[in-house]
């Protein structure tokens, strides 16, 4: 069965090989992957993995014929292909063609159908793609995208016998997907609000795809227009936008953007053309106006622009061409501009973007956008009226002005811009006045700032940028800063002190800051400075043994119990002390002997423990912990301080009655304080001691119960003793 799944595998991979293109009949296909210039990614096919069933495509169309069936799966050499797509220019030109089959196809290239005068009739309701171009000049007179997920630029373009397009609402369209569609009457599935056609979310990008043929004025303010949309408006007479629509993207087709308008008089722009030029002149109607904001004739004229003259040809516009109304205000960044409107709620203001037209509500206010800006001045058409401004505002209907270019020029005092980096709670003042993080200091008088850092930080750094100067602030964490032309900015950077593991043992303590840190223990302290200084303070009659800082030994930098260290990372300081005298060590070994010795703090007493005749040493402990004894029966104490209790546990040796095999087969289990013999003689006694050498229990049955109060006993079997923890 494994070497079948091998052979599937290894045909499979015969199968998902790329680069096949073969003829057969009138078509030739291939799967070689293509670009698609209009979605800038390669078209390729994969394969899909359940079937191993193969995609390909219809490369090129060999064939003369009127009507066309392009099959949906064709084979090559054993193998069977889907065919899934239609490449680019695949059936371009092809003259005769009128009617298209198209089988499974769901994705066509660019240019695939483009100049195929004749044909009228495709069933495009199942495709999923259509490229840029696709169908130009093609004769059908309504066509279905209902399933369409993308529809390429101008993949519609010149079908003049098109009238009704259905469309899925939530298609991808580019630019002039319809365009000098002449005759289109109807796109069903966009959104209708009156004479627009929209598409999008309806939200900041909401595009007008097609206006009605029947409009006469339209508003396209807020709205992106597509470059086909107002195409063959004959009945049109006036249109406002933002801004003339572009075909700096289309795909050099040539057409205007007011094909057909030949009613068009009035086109009302409120901002000049964007990119400073575009592939293709745009060509105003006979006889139209052009109507611009105040001051911006001159953006208007350029090449880009012209009009059609009276005898079909084309002109510059001149300056009766272009018409200027409203207030244009202009401004730069270091202000902000409002306007003054009237509601039955009283007044209220609106913000003005730089370039704005006002065409009712003379009324404005101006003021700056930073602390250290300032209204430098105030000018219409060039001429200084920064005397019609009173506390930051302009009436300019009260003074009878209603037209004109506004330019607004903002200036600005020497400032130092803060800013604190890694700050948290930490306060910087300015002469003595408390300022935020990013505030500017204005003037050009020498400033002194104060800076405060957080219980735990310090400055670690001070730069004055543009030029880069590091400063040094005084041992106040003061310094001196004087704003001039160069606009700079102080950047005061914040450190936390490091902490520091503090630990003792023995009889003393240690204190910082006047607080006792905990004894026989670690605790970590925050330093408030690089420089610290710890007090050491031994119990009674205990002196100072050994004092380590960072693994180094400083007890001899220890001055009448003072010690002060840096630390510039995280440190540790440790100290032992002991006592001047000496403490007793009781030796207890019940049964046998209890002895108590005297010893020195700080070291590791002799003790020599002897079991009397038939009994050897089975455990230890000090002062109830347990001690590893070696296997030669000797044991390390550690160094003591106090008074402590060492206590020996012997048992009985020599043999009972169990031989080496016996041994070897009994086994000891214990759950919830159950201790289990299995293997044993019947006959056997099981013997139970605590860690103090009492008997726990005594018993010839396997199972022994012991209570929770002990942590592990010594359990001994005929000669044999065991170690248990329960």
């Amino acid at each position: 069965m494994k070497k079948l799944l091998f052979l599937l595998l290894v045909v499979g991979c015969t199968f998902a090989a790329k680069g096949v293109t073969f003829t057969e009949g009138d078509f030739t296909f291939s799967d070689e992957p293509w670009e698609d210039l209009s979605i800038n990614h390669e078209i390729d096919f994969p394969s899909d993995n359940n079937s191993w069933h193969q995609q390909i495509y219809v490369s090129s169309y060999n064939g003369t014929s009127e009507h066309v069936v392009i099959p949906s799966e064709v084979s090559y050499e054993g193998i069977s292909y889907e065919v899934s797509h239609i490449g680019p220019n695949a059936f371009a030109h092809s003259y005769n063609l009128k009617s298209v089959d198209l089988g499974s196809v769901a994705y066509i290239g660019m240019f695939a159908f483009n100049s195929c005068y004749s044909l009228s009739s495709i069933d495009l309701s199942q495709c999923k793609r259509i490229g840029s171009m696709a169908f130009s000049y093609a004769k059908f007179t309504s066509v279905c995208l209902l399933s369409a997920d993308y529809i390429g630029n101008s993949a519609f373009s010149m079908c003049y016998n098109l009238t009704d397009i259905y469309i899925n609402p939530t298609c991808s369209l580019m630019n002039a997907p319809f365009t000098s569609c002449r005759s289109l009457k109807n796109i069903e599935g966009l959104k209708k609000e009156g004479d627009l056609y929209l598409h999008g979310d309806f939200g900041w990008n909401t595009t007008v795809i097609f206006v009605s043929r029947d409009a006469r004025n339209v508003d396209l303010r807020g709205l992106y227009v597509d470059p086909g949309a107002l195409e063959y408006c004959s009945q049109l007479e006036s249109v406002i936008v933002d801004r003339i629509p572009s075909d700096f993207s289309v795909d050099n087709i040539d057409f205007n953007i007011f094909n057909g308008c030949n009613s068009l008089k009035e086109i009302k722009v409120y901002e000049p053309l964007s990119w400073g030029g575009m592939s293709m002149r745009i060509i105003l109607p006979n006889g139209c106006h052009l109507y611009v904001p105040s001051g911006m004739a001159d953006s208007f004229k350029t090449w880009d622009l012209c009009i059609a003259d009276e005898n079909g040809g084309e002109r510059e516009l001149t300056d009766d061409d272009i018409i200027e109304f409203g207030l244009s205000i202009e401004y730069d960044s270091m202000g902000n501009v409002y306007q003054y409107r009237e509601s039955e709620g009283g007044v209220y203001t609106v913000p003005l973007s730089s370039g704005a037209v006002l065409e009712d509500n003379f009324k404005i206010g101006i003021e700056p956008a930073y602390s250290y800006a300032y209204i430098e001045s105030v000018t219409l058409d060039g001429s200084d009226i920064s005397s019609m401004l009173h506390d930051g505002i302009i009436d300019f209907s009260a003074e009878g002005i209603t037209s004109g270019s506004v330019k607004i020029q903002f200036g600005s005092y020497p400032y130092i811009r803060l800013v604190a980096s890694d700050a948290g709670y930490s306060k910087i003042y300015d002469d003595g006045m408390l300022i935020n993080d990013r505030e500017y200091i204005i003037g050009d008088k020498e400033h002194c700032i104060l800076i405060v850092p957080e219980d735990g930080c310090y400055v670690s750094e001070i730069r004055l940028t543009d030029p880069l100067t590091s400063l040094t602030p005084s041992e106040a964490n003061t310094v001196l800063v004087t704003p001039d032309e160069k606009r700079r900015t102080l950047y005061v950077y914040f450190k936390k002190y490091p902490s520091v593991s503090v630990s003792t043992s023995g009889a003393g303590e240690v204190l910082y800051r006047g607080e006792s840190l905990r004894r026989d223990g670690v605790d970590y302290v925050v330093n408030t400075g690089k420089e610290l200084d710890f007090y050491i303070v031994p119990d009674g009659d205990a002196v100072i043994d050994k004092v380590m800082w960072n693994d180094a030994d400083v007890t001899d930098q220890v001055n009448n119990r003072h010690l002060r260290v840096t630390a510039d990372t995280r440190s540790s300081l440790s100290v032992g002390f002991v006592r001047s005298g000496y403490a007793t060590l009781t030796v207890t070994a019940p049964g046998q002997h209890s002895v108590t010795t005297m010893y020195r703090e700080g070291e590791a007493p002799a003790v020599t423990l002897t079991p009397v005749e038939d009994h050897t040493l089975h455990s230890l402990t000090l002062n109830g912990e347990s001690l590893e004894i070696n296997d030669d029966n000797t044991f390390v104490l550690p160094a003591l301080y106090g008074d402590n209790e060492l206590n020996a546990v012997y048992i009985e040796s020599g043999e009972s009655g169990i031989n080496n095999q016996e041994a070897s087969d009994i086994k000891i289990t214990v759950f919830n304080h159950t201790i289990s013999v299995d293997n044993k003689p019947d006959d056997m006694p099981v013997v139970v001691y605590a860690i103090n050498g009492c008997i726990i229990a005594e018993t010839c049955k396997s199972i022994v119960a012991v209570d929770d109060s002990h942590r592990f006993v010594v359990v001994r079997v005929g000669g044999r003793t065991y170690k248990v923890a329960l």
